[in-house]
């Protein structure tokens, strides 16, 4: 069988899964517990006596040293990576002498300062097992690896793997999947002030589930898990770009973020998505229009503070339009425009 180029990382029909798992994890971004990772990229350094470790991140078009010790450059191209090819592999990947390789001697990390002459990367799993990036060795002189060196890699991507798992478990809602209001509010600062400092659009929608508390009180309580597990999957479903995160923040209520998105994009998601819960046409005999609906309120930025200040009064505008929401008599989407200057305002006609 023909071997698959080392300078050409597959983009085969797994990669779309295998991305949202990194989309999903956040592994890009800060995580709270950095320190933990740091431990395990030093101990690989340590126990594999190299100078450069790493646990690299293949994202869609590079591999984001997201997590090393003895390199500085933070980033390179996915194509012709060690990591990117790390990734199409179920065992260690081991490159003794980089600058014989027929597939690297062009890398960059190779011919440049880095002079990258030795790699072995262990591929990372997320729960879901999904190859999310490596577990790396890296050393300025040719070499191989001993018995021991690679049981240890191998130790220490179990360690890693387990400690993604908990991170996931710590960022999840049990019963809906979604990520929980613990992780909205670390989210949502975060995510806020990129907006404000790179001049994005940004929107929020807060979502409430019409009339639920008589739903339980009318099917009971088992009956509310699985209505509000089947909310949770409808609004994956209809908010599945990369930059679209859900949470459930309370008992009925959810939010998405929408990131890098304006006003008309942010209104059009939330309208797609009040459709396809009536469309679901779950029964509910005390709702006025006898299903289960939505009240969908929407906050979505005209202009940024260039501090990165006023996140809450941000978050303050959704739930503002999301009152209007059930004022006016629920089931409905109700939207707002958020300025530095101006504050929340309802937005105008042609803005929807």
């Amino acid at each position: 069988m023909k071997r698959k180029s080392a300078t050409q990382p597959d983009t085969a029909s797994y990669e779309a899964r295998r991305q949202s798992a990194v989309d999903e994890l956040l592994l890009l971004t800060d995580t709270g517990i950095d320190s933990a990772f740091e431990r395990v990229t030093h101990l690989v350094a340590t126990q594999l006596h190299v100078p450069i470790s790493a646990f690299s991140v293949v994202d869609r078009d590079r591999q984001c040293f997201r997590w090393a010790q003895g390199i500085d450059i933070e980033e390179t191209p996915r194509e012709g990576s060690f990591c990117g090819y790390t990734i199409l592999q179920d065992d260690i990947f081991i490159v003794s002498n980089a600058r014989r390789h027929k597939g690297f001697k062009d890398n960059p990390l190779v011919t440049g300062e880095t002079n990258i002459a030795f790699y072995a990367g262990a591929p990372v799993r997320t729960p879901s097992g999904h190859k999310i990036g490596s577990l790396c060795a890296l050393d300025n002189r040719p070499r191989r690896l001993t018995s021991g060196m690679r049981q240890a890699l191998l130790d220490l991507r179990g360690i890693l793997e387990a400690l993604i798992e908990l991170l996931t478990l710590s960022m999840l809602d049990h019963l809906t999947g979604l990520y929980n209001r613990r992780h909205f509010d670390d989210v949502i600062d975060r995510e806020w002030r990129r907006a404000c400092r790179l001049r994005l659009p940004v929107a929020l929608l807060t979502i409430d589930i019409d009339n639920f508390k008589s739903y339980n009180d009318t099917y009971g309580h088992n009956a509310g898990d699985q209505c509000l597990r089947k909310i949770a999957e409808t609004v994956k479903t209809e908010c599945k770009r990369s930059g679209d995160i859900p949470f459930r923040i309370g008992g009925e209520e959810f939010a998405v973020l929408l990131t890098v998105t304006d006003h008309k994009q942010a209104y059009a998601v939330a309208m797609r998505l009040h459709r396809a819960i009536r469309a679901m046409a779950i029964s509910h005999t005390h709702s006025p229009s006898k299903i289960v609906s939505l009240s969908i309120g929407l906050a979505a930025t005209e202009s940024l503070p260039k501090d990165g200040s006023g996140f809450r009064d941000f978050i303050l505008c959704s739930d503002e339009a999301l009152y209007a929401a059930k004022h006016q008599g629920r089931d409905r989407v109700v939207a707002r425009r958020f300025s530095v200057t101006t504050g929340c305002r309802a937005a105008e006609p042609q803005d929807c």
